[in-house]
């Protein structure tokens, strides 16, 4: 995109004012290989969405919105304005082909200057990082689910844990099971300082793009996470054992002001580890029927033959254009489906 950056700042100025008097709270755009993408917030999850150039004008993408509720609300602000001239969105329901050749996540030709600074830089937190005995009285947590999927999108959450709500939080994720998730969820949202970013899979290939690395990809995210809950409720370590560059992770935390621990440690049965887990996992299966119902496809976990199989039928009957829509394309499954010029007809068992 050779779009002058000039030009689309006067329309992200003017997206910024119309969202944020809807109550939203918008992000500093990010340029991504193909468009501009907007971030932003409300009651603490994260969405994003797109902005495109075609035919010398700027066209709004609201695709990666999923959810009914936000994806009107949205429409609504950036539709109807007192203050400001209406803008007009576009939702694109199909989106052209990557152009740019993605390398498989095995890859470890790529890595960033920024990951490299930090590895020749150790942070002053690392000693720390490395007591044995660490307070968990006043902790977040980090969880990661779907990154390990060709299928779906990756979801991020953090959730905060104190001597305020330790014990009831405790009680809420004993008396958890399969039957009253949805209530499960509901309370640890009222009880806990928490934050949650979908990168569904057009926004996640864009980045993976753009970063040419996973574990950047998954660090990125970890940190937008981490802000939104320190803003809520300052803490003074955050527990971790998922994707995501330890060094990286500290290194932008101090940057950013925030006088945090970054401990890469497994704590399975800490209660903000487990009520960081169950809802990525809960976000994540939501979004995997929503994907069925749209494509009256049942998608498959992992990567693979079965999900080989659900990835051909999809092929088949969508395209192969429209892979990315549903897929992480850093998987090698997504460059073998692109060197087959047929793909004759494969049932997912």
């Amino acid at each position: 995109m050779d779009t002058p950056l000039n030009d689309f700042l006067e329309v992200y100025q003017e997206i910024q004012k119309s969202l944020e008097l809807k109550g939203f709270k918008v992000y500093p755009f990010q340029k991504m290989p193909n468009s501009y993408q907007i971030s932003f917030s409300f009651r603490n999850i994260d969405y994003e969405f797109q902005i495109r150039l075609k035919d010398n004008q700027f066209s709004i993408d609201l695709s990666d919105i999923i959810n009914e509720s936000i994806l009107k609300k949205v429409s609504d602000a950036l539709s109807t304005n007192d203050k400001q001239p209406p803008i007009s969105p576009k939702k694109i329901g199909k989106k052209k082909n990557l152009n740019t050749k993605i390398k498989p996540s095995n890859s470890k030709e790529n890595e960033s200057s920024e990951l490299d600074k930090t590895k020749r830089t150790p942070s002053a937190a690392d000693s720390e990082n490395d007591k044995k005995n660490i307070d968990l009285s006043n902790i977040a947590a980090i969880s990661i689910s779907g990154h390990d999927n060709f299928f779906g999108p990756m979801v991020i959450s953090s959730v905060h844990c104190n001597e305020g709500n330790l014990s009831i939080l405790k009680r809420v994720l004993e008396a958890s099971n399969d039957n009253n998730i949805e209530t499960t969820v509901r309370q640890i949202l009222q009880l806990c300082a928490h934050s949650l970013v979908i990168m569904g899979n057009q926004s996640y290939n864009e980045f993976y793009l753009k970063f040419q690395n996973v574990q950047l990809v998954a660090s990125w995210g970890i940190n937008r996470v981490i802000k939104n809950v320190y803003k809520q409720t300052p803490f003074p370590i955050l527990i971790s054992n998922n994707l995501g560059s330890k060094r990286l992770i500290q290194h932008n935390l101090t940057k950013d002001g925030l006088n945090v621990f970054y401990v890469d440690k497994k704590i399975p049965n800490h209660p903000a580890t487990r009520a960081a887990v169950l809802l990525a996992k809960h976000h994540l299966a939501e979004r995997f029927d929503i994907m069925k119902e749209k494509y009256k496809i049942t998608f498959p976990l992992g990567a693979g033959k079965k999900v080989q199989g659900t990835a051909y039928k999809f092929v088949e009957k969508f395209g192969k254009n429209n892979l990315e829509l549903v897929a992480k394309l850093n998987f090698p499954l997504f460059e073998e489906l692109e060197k087959k010029k047929d793909i004759r007809k494969t049932e997912a068992t």
